[in-house]
């Protein structure tokens, strides 16, 4: 049973001792005891009596109906053990009593109690009393509590930190250094307590440096070498250096400071975000800079030369006929000519120029600090000497040639997109004109490239809603007269421009890729239009057309040309497919395989515009080819010029010797005709023998009699 007690004088020396000069001091120290958050108690050993010197609501919850409970039961059970093993020592071996035992207040909620005492026996020895002082520690073991816990939460984060973390005193020495600090430093924790963080950590020669940033740290908050983060330069203790991103920050509370370091290794990192950053300005194939790091350069050189009054030149260069090399070397040779240009390119330079992969065979070259513009073409011609020199690649001896296109600031340009711009309408111009040599831009080749870039976007919208007309020129067997075919012939009549030539509108195609979709367009309204005249006229009518090289390469060309034959009803005998010369030279492995699957389902294949390029005759030995086409340049002088006479009669005998139909293109008149089947060409096509004509026009042609023709 709990009560509360006035306790004798006797009972209050233990623990406590409190002296008043008052009236009543047995009262003042139990004043003076509660003000101090401590209670007496007296045990009665032969009642089980607990009584408190004042109120024990506060410690052991409010009162029921009858008082407490017996004080044992209000020990908590987690503490009963230990509470009733020290009450029995200090009565059987006479110890004082001294533990902290958790409560079960009244009203269900936890304390936590201190208590000490003593036994007081009778004159026997025996033990009477207990006699004591409490108090409410609940709020100290929390804090405990909340600081072991601060304090284990601590060492595990340490402990398990994949970065490395150290705290150090106001003096830079380390008071802890966690095991990811040990790893990547290379020191032991019980080597590094004590020593300051620089000497583990800082090289050498940046330690006084660090060593006044802290000093600055500590008595302002800021430093220019010591921040809350920053990225600095470490070392491990074998001498390795290390990236690091050092922050500092302070424990609250602490006088003197003590701070916790972080020093996360980025060696990783930054290595990773300088490749990234070479990937995003450099190219992978020759490590030159990408037109992106190339810009960036011109934008600064512009800058100095607006300054000084320089001269900056940029070129475009590109390979002439680089596709060959892929076509019949392959793409591995091929990247092996570009690595080789790109060494060569950069070898021939200056210290401050800069040479860039545009992309493909094409390449930018920046040149600054120029006095004069023909500098610029000196360079120039460096540059394709340098380029024109041999190579052998894998066993293959290279000649390649380049064609450069000039614009120079500020004449050309007072910014990189300008001068960027005109140099590469120069190199286009320099193409157009042919390849080999350097030009430099003009004002006019602006008026050409608008107007071509103006044909480009009109072609593309008139390629894709199918607009492109064909007329067809008859093709005549020399020793008859009579038609055996005709050629299809692309039209384009502009709105604006009127009717367009061919030979513009087709060479803007194949350098868009529009020749593509054109050629299928073409192949597939000649095939639906022949397949026509023979179910009027009732009888076979080959027709021929053109087929450029970049047609040959598409994996689907064979897949494409069966599938327009099989669509339109046209029988494949019935259709030619003109490749010209050049275009047979440059043909892959894999075109090769189209041509003979093309053969074998009974195309024809005719080599047009023949004499002008430079066909090997093993081509024409192991290649499908049915037919030769002879150039129109060699038969317009035919009758004045014995060459011409020569060339097409030494035709006509190779065709007739390899078993190939020989055909003749650009007859003009009776007398060419007669020559021509004189020398043995077996057929031909001209204006002697009809102009190109509409579709509406070609079975009236085929039917009207030969004089009327």
């Amino acid at each position: 049973m709990t009560d509360r007690l006035n306790l004798p004088s006797d009972a209050l020396a233990v623990g406590l001792a409190v002296r008043t000069t008052e009236v009543d001091p047995l009262r003042d120290r139990q004043l003076a005891m509660a003000s101090a958050g401590f209670y007496a108690w007296d045990w009665d050993m032969a009642t089980d009596h607990l009584a408190w010197s004042h109120d024990p609501a506060p410690l052991l919850g409010p009162a029921g109906p009858t008082g407490y409970p017996d004080f044992r039961f209000q020990v908590h059970p987690d503490s009963r053990s230990a509470f009733l093993a020290a009450r029995r020592a200090a009565i059987e071996d006479d110890v004082a009593l001294d533990l902290e035992c958790r409560l079960k207040r009244t009203d269900g909620e936890t304390a936590w109690l201190e208590m000490r005492g003593s036994v007081v026996r009778d004159a026997a020895g025996i033990a009477r009393r207990i006699v004591g002082v409490a108090r409410d520690i609940s709020d100290l073991r929390h804090r405990d509590e909340a600081l072991r816990r601060a304090e284990a939460i601590q060492s595990t984060l340490l402990a398990c930190s994949p970065d490395p973390v150290a705290l150090m005193d106001h003096a830079g020495r380390v008071l802890e250094f966690n095991p990811a600090a040990q790893a990547v430093f290379g020191w032991d924790r019980d080597e590094a307590l004590g020593r300051t963080l620089a000497e583990l950590v800082i090289p050498l020669e940046m330690r006084s440096q660090h060593a006044a940033g802290l000093a600055r740290y500590i008595e302002t908050g800021r430093s220019t070498t010591v921040a809350r983060q920053m990225d600095t330069r470490a070392v491990r203790r074998d001498g390795t250096p290390v990236d690091i991103e050092l922050s500092i920050v302070r424990v609250p509370g602490e006088n003197p400071p003590i701070f916790t370091v972080f020093l996360r290794d980025v060696t990783e990192l930054k290595q990773s975000r300088s490749r990234i950053e070479e990937l995003a300005t450099r190219d992978p194939l020759t490590g030159l800079p990408n037109r992106k790091l190339l810009i960036d350069r011109l934008e600064q050189a512009l800058a100095g030369a607006r300054r000084d009054g320089s001269l900056i030149a940029v070129m475009f260069l590109d390979l002439d006929r680089f596709q060959d090399v892929n076509d019949t070397l392959g793409h591995q040779v091929g990247d092996e000519v570009i690595r080789v240009t790109a060494q060569r390119l950069r070898a021939a330079l200056r210290e401050g120029d800069t040479v860039a992969r545009q992309g493909g065979d094409e390449f930018i070259i920046l040149l600054t600090n120029l006095t004069a513009q023909g500098h610029a073409a000196l360079v120039a011609a460096k540059l394709l000497a340098a380029i024109g020199a041999p190579c052998t690649i894998e066993g293959h001896e290279i000649l390649t040639s380049a064609t450069v296109g000039i614009a120079v600031h500020p004449a050309d340009g007072s910014d990189a997109a300008t001068l960027l711009k005109n140099a590469d309408t120069a190199l286009h111009h320099a193409k157009e004109s042919g390849a080999g040599g350097a030009q430099f831009f003009t004002r006019d080749m602006n008026v050409a490239a608008q107007r071509r870039l103006a044909l480009e976007t009109a072609l593309r919208r008139t390629v894709q809603r199918g607009e492109i007309t064909l007329f067809y020129q008859p093709q005549i067997d020399l020793a008859t007269g009579a038609p055996i075919g005709f050629e299809a012939l692309a039209r384009w009549r502009h709105p604006e421009l009127g009717l367009v030539p061919p030979g513009q509108f087709i060479r803007i195609a194949e350098e868009t890729g529009l020749i593509v979709p054109l050629g299928e367009q073409v192949l597939r309204a000649a095939c639906i239009e022949a397949a026509r005249w023979q179910r009027v006229n009732g009888q076979p009518m080959r027709v021929a057309v053109n087929v450029s090289a970049h047609q040959f390469r598409q994996k689907s060309f064979v897949d494409v040309v069966r599938s327009v034959l099989e669509a339109s009803g046209l029988p494949a005998t019935c259709l030619d497919l003109e490749i010209t010369e050049s275009t047979l030279m440059t043909q892959g492995t894999d075109a090769i395989a189209g041509m003979h699957a093309l053969g074998d389902m009974g195309v024809q294949l005719t080599i047009d515009d023949f004499g002008t390029g430079y066909a090997s005759l093993n081509y024409l030995k192991r290649l499908p080819i049915d037919a030769l086409k002879i150039d129109q340049s060699f038969v317009r002088d035919l009758l004045t010029d014995p060459d011409d006479a020569s060339i097409v009669n030494a035709i006509a005998g190779l065709g007739q010797s390899l078993g190939l139909t020989v055909m003749a293109e650009g007859v003009e008149d009776e007398d060419q005709a007669d020559s021509l089947l004189r020398y043995g060409c077996t057929s031909a096509q001209g204006f002697h023998f009809g102009v190109p004509v509409p579709p509406g026009q070609v079975v009236p042609y085929i039917t009207m009699p030969r004089h009327r023709r």
